[in-house]
């Protein structure tokens, strides 16, 4: 009987032992390998949020150790530069989990770019970014393609990012950075500019959408890109953009982009232009749309002031605050812009056309102007339908005169005699000397060297009779 016994604990022990094998087997797996996306908490690396620590070697083991980062609330300094991860998450739990750089380079940045071991699969969100020195940028791109910036706050503090709050960089004519967005941020009070966008290679497939960008520099700003690849596909939507110091836009080469829907608004001191294109390019298939423009003392809120061609549209928007013209186009050549609003009192005139246009389609609901240099051949207005000209519009020509198409269809020069004829009907011109010739009954000719009796003629039964 005992040693029945004995044999049955035995069984019993063994399957307990066995059991526990398993559990002890199964808790020495890895809690915190990153391909369980589990979170890597900077705590637990030795980080300490008090707003002294210098926590950049406990910031960089984080991010080395696992591909998903979380800042907790609380103000972690770090001087060094930190060097983001491919395939990685960065994220905070709000405007209360802030990284403050205290060096003078940049404060994050992914260097090795898609080019070198596949695309950059790159997420920071919903933390703040700052600085407390002179920093040069808050977060740089390079060559970077497939990263998303969401809900961060960036502030230089009026101290630092003197480049620009984010920097996106083509380092090469024949390497870009694409593929990036930046979105339901703010970035603040940058010495450079909100977004800068540079570099050889340029940018392509940026997205900038429902941010408050202001403060800084420029809101956005694209450097002229001489490279293969130049920023083509930016998509600024939905965005405020507000008291940046030298305007809300600038950008020097624009293939198929959109700015639309958006809120800009200078300070009340500030005569920037708001959104400038091509100063030093030009732009093609732009979309300018549904945008309200605050422009205060700026000559233009609009200003496409490029020595090439400029196409595209312009509709759709709301003018307030220009000194010349809510736009200028100097060198458009198939533009469109119809349906905007200028403010009453808000700018002398909706348009001013450089005398290198060509193709230009003006149509606006109030105080449209079409205005063009005296000095070269005129650009050509073409009108669909109707010319309607209300009690605050005008044609003006050179001096008194009109200037119209020269009989061979070659060049424009200024015309004392005018012609005037309905698609079917009466006529009405003018000129030197009596009207000869057959006439249609109910025309008028106006005679400029007429005296008493010899000014105004009428047709009646098909025969010119002096009144």
């Amino acid at each position: 009987m005992t040693s029945g016994y004995n044999r049955a604990s035995l069984a019993i022990i063994f399957i307990l032992g066995a059991a526990f094998s398993a559990e002890r087997a199964q808790d020495t797996q890895p809690r915190n390998d990153p391909r369980l996306n589990v979170y890597q908490n900077i705590v637990a690396f030795g980080a300490v949020g008090d707003g002294r620590t210098d926590n950049s070697e406990a910031l960089q083991r984080t991010i080395n150790a696992g591909h998903a980062v979380i800042i907790p609330e609380g103000t972690f300094n770090f001087g060094k530069t930190l060097r983001l991860r491919k395939d990685s998450l960065i994220t905070g739990v709000g405007k209360k989990s802030a990284l403050r750089y205290t060096g003078a380079g940049a404060a994050l940045s992914e260097a090795e770019g898609s080019y070198v071991n596949g695309y950059d699969n790159l997420k920071l969100m919903n933390f703040t970014l700052t600085t407390d020195s002179a920093s040069q940028a808050g977060i740089e791109l390079i060559n970077n393609y497939q990263v998303t910036l969401s809900g961060l706050f960036i502030d230089g503090a009026q101290q630092g990012f003197k480049t620009a709050g984010i920097h996106l960089i083509g380092s090469r004519s024949d390497r870009n950075s694409a593929i990036i967005r930046i979105i339901d941020g703010d970035i603040w009070f940058c010495l450079g500019d909100g977004v800068r966008v540079s570099g050889q290679g340029g940018g392509a497939g940026i997205w900038i959408e429902r941010n408050h960008i202001s403060g800084n520099g420029y809101g956005v700003n694209q450097i002229l890109p001489p490279g293969r690849y130049p920023s083509t596909n930016l998509q600024i939507k939905n965005n405020v953009i507000e008291g940046n110091v030298q305007g809300a836009i600038n950008a020097e080469v624009l293939y198929a982009s959109a700015i639309t829907g958006n809120h800009f608004e200078n300070s009340e001191w500030s005569g920037a232009t708001l959104v400038r294109v091509g100063a030093r390019g030009f732009a093609q298939g732009l979309n300018i749309s549904g945008n309200v423009f605050g422009g205060k003392k700026a000559a233009y809120n609009v200003d496409l002031n490029g020595l090439a061609d400029v196409t595209g549209l312009i509709a759709n928007n709301t003018f307030a605050g220009a000194s010349v013209a809510a736009i200028r186009a100097r060198t458009a050549r198939g533009l469109i812009i119809e349906n905007n609003t200028l403010e009453p009192g808000a700018a002398p005139q909706m348009v001013e056309i450089g005398a290198q246009s060509r193709s230009v389609w003006v149509k606006d609901s109030n105080r449209a102007a079409y205005i063009s240099g005296a000095a070269e051949a005129q650009p050509d207005l073409s009108v669909g339908g109707r010319l309607i000209l209300g009690g605050a519009a005008s044609l003006r020509g050179v001096g008194e005169l009109m200037e119209t198409r020269t009989a061979d269809g070659g060049r424009f020069a200024p015309h004392a005699a005018q012609y005037f004829k309905q698609a079917v009907g009466p006529t009405w011109r003018s000129g030197a000397g009596a009207p000869a010739g057959a006439c249609e009954t109910g025309s008028l000719y106006t005679r400029t060297d007429g005296g008493a009796g010899s000014t105004l003629y009428v047709c009646e039964q098909s025969t010119w009779a002096p009144k």
